[in-house]
C-alpha cells in the first residue's frame, strides 16, 4: 500500500502540487515527514517568487536592512 501512497505523491509533485498539499493528502503532521517520504527539499534557491520577482519583506523592516 506504501508503494501507491509513494506512487501517487510523486505524480502529484511531478505535476506541479505545493508540498503542504502533498502533505495533507498523505496525512503527515509535519512537512519534514513529508519531504523524506518524497525524497525531496523544498527548492528555496529556486523558489517560484523569485522568477516573477515577488519579495516578500517583514513587517517593520526597512527594504535596504534585508540586502533587497
Amino acid at each position: 500500500m506504501r508503494h501507491y501512497r509513494r506512487t501517487c505523491a510523486k505524480l502529484c509533485r511531478a505535476a506541479g502540487g505545493e508540498l503542504e498539499q502533498i502533505q495533507l493528502l498523505l496525512g503527515h503532521a509535519s512537512v519534514q515527514t513529508t519531504e523524506r517520504y518524497l525524497g525531496t527539499k523544498q527548492d528555496l534557491v529556486h523558489a517560484p517568487n523569485d522568477g516573477i520577482k515577488l519579495h516578500v519583506y517583514a513587517e517593520g523592516l526597512p527594504a535596504n536592512k534585508l540586502g533587497a
